[in-house]
């Protein structure tokens, strides 16, 4: 039993393990639930590195933010502001959104 206060963790690996194990009669349906689990662990991890991946930037006399270095405009200046979360204030490139589209919630 973990200890109060620590929470237990389903890693991919843990997942994995218990999908490789010969379940008994009617495991096929707890079989079919982990491997749901998994695809489901898989795919938010994704979306967290893409999300975590992405740094908005902005020169220091603008409220544009830009965060694809493919942008024409894209601030390379060491005296920039950055972000590491999508700003609430300013508004965001046009440029940026049609080179490196934003996913919903980002």
């Amino acid at each position: 039993m973990a200890p109060q206060g620590h929470k237990r963790v389903l890693t991919e690996t843990m997942l994995r393990d218990l999908q490789s194990k010969s379940l008994p009669t009617g495991g096929k349906r707890i079989k079919a639930l982990l491997v749901g689990a998994g695809r489901l662990l898989r795919e938010i991890i994704g979306k967290e590195r893409r999300i975590a991946m992405v740094d908005f930037r902005r020169r220091q006399d603008s409220d544009r933010w830009h965060w694809s270095k493919k942008c024409s405009d894209y601030p390379t200046e060491k005296d920039v502001i950055i972000s590491h979360t999508k700003p609430e204030a300013g508004t965001l490139c046009e440029e940026c959104q049609e080179k490196e589209p934003l996913e919903e919630g980002q």
